[in-house]
């Protein structure tokens, strides 16, 4: 069983591909982290503290978040990266999903739709 830090509440859940055992998992105040076999690990994202509502690994292991504020971030080997282009501010977004890491689409509240082609 895993353990996120006290007071963490967690949103959602995607498998690492390319790390079998591994699980990518968000949540409240712009959170995330990465569980293995035996450790949880908290995966900073720098200028995100919304909550996040969705996490999504693409084949390829690049990583992607969504969630309130119009939140949308990616991972890949050189670290996160977040979307700054999506508008209004005020988006809920709920869901991710692609076909590899240059066809990527999150989905919200209010008809909210966001597509990411690399």
């Amino acid at each position: 069983m895993y353990a996120l830090p006290t007071g963490s509440k967690a949103r959602a859940i995607a498998a690492i591909p390319a790390m079998a055992g591994n699980y990518l998992v968000v949540g409240d105040g712009g959170k995330a982290w990465r569980l293995d076999d035996t450790t949880v690990a908290e995966e900073p994202i720098e200028g995100v503290d919304a909550a996040l509502n969705a996490a999504w690994v693409s084949p390829e292991g690049v990583w992607f978040v969504a969630g309130a504020s119009s939140t949308i971030a990616r991972r890949d080997d050189k670290g996160w990266v977040v979307d700054q282009s999506v508008a209004p501010q005020t988006l809920t977004f709920r869901a991710l999903g692609g076909s590899s890491a240059k066809d990527v689409w999150a989905v919200g509240k209010d008809k909210a739709a966001w597509h990411f082609d690399g």
